[in-house]
């Protein structure tokens, strides 16, 4: 009778060495998982894909999609020192909206994309806004500030400050 294979996710397999050892892994912590439902079919092929590229299904996917968004521009940014709303490509939608905080993120969002916030977002950066101590000469957002109360900025919001998708 052939063997079967058995599939262990990382996480699985950190958790029973962790529980084996009883020691807390010293490497960084792993991104958030997002889940996302393929087909059998597709899902085989990835799998079948991310084998040929020497890469677990994970980092094909991760690949794949960055593949992706770097074919299809962001229409509409507001870029610094531009003429008017433009496309982007995905490094330089990277270099514009990615933060290492929720704060900076957010404010670099209503920046050059604000027709993308939700409601809940807006009510923040409406807050923010409103705030004359979190902009510096009235136009640039003092980050380190808005971070500090950012507790303040996110309180007594519709589902705990915090979007669903």
């Amino acid at each position: 009778m052939p063997k079967r294979a058995v599939s262990v996710t990382r996480e699985e397999s950190s958790a029973k060495d962790t529980k084996k050892s009883g020691v807390t892994s010293r490497r960084k912590s792993q991104p958030p998982v997002t889940g996302v439902r393929f087909d059998p079919v597709f899902r085989h092929l990835i799998s079948i894909w991310a084998r040929h590229e020497s890469r677990s299904v994970s980092q094909f996917i991760t690949w794949a999609v960055k593949e992706g968004m770097k074919r299809i521009p962001l229409t509409d940014v507001r870029v610094p020192h531009g003429e008017g709303p433009r496309e982007v490509t995905f490094d330089e939608a990277a270099d514009l909206l990615w933060g290492q905080t929720e704060a900076q993120r957010l404010v670099r969002l209503a920046t050059y994309m604000p027709q993308l916030l939700t409601s809940v977002e807006r009510q923040v950066f409406a807050r923010i806004q409103d705030d004359k101590q979190a902009w510096i000469e009235g136009e640039f957002a003092d980050y380190a500030y808005i971070e500090r109360k950012w507790s303040q900025f996110v309180a007594n919001l519709p589902y705990g400050g915090e979007d669903h998708d």
